[in-house]
């Protein structure tokens, strides 16, 4: 009875040709394009604390603190990676 079942659920399975299952698509998750101070502050390894300051004190590059919705402040992940690749030049 148990081999019934296992049969009849490989049955179901859609065949793959060529490396494609046709009906199936691969869900793929993009990385957020703007991050908040928690997550900026992870990435970059500082406290949130230290990088309120780092704005406080302009030491950011240019767009790297986005304000979309008024207060909130959000930080562009493609702006601050790029700032770390170049060695956090400082942007005084």
């Amino acid at each position: 009875m148990a081999d019934d079942r296992l049969k009849d659920s490989r049955s179901t399975t859609p065949a793959i040709a060529n490396g494609e299952a046709h009906g199936l698509r691969a869900v793929v998750e993009a990385p957020p394009l703007l991050w908040t101070l928690e997550q900026a502050a992870a990435a970059l390894n500082l406290s949130p604390r230290s990088l309120k300051r780092a704005v406080a004190e302009s030491a950011l590059p240019p767009g790297a603190v986005v304000r979309p919705f008024g207060r909130r402040r959000l930080f562009s992940r493609l702006v601050l990676e790029d700032w770390c690749r170049r060695g956090c030049p400082s942007a005084k």
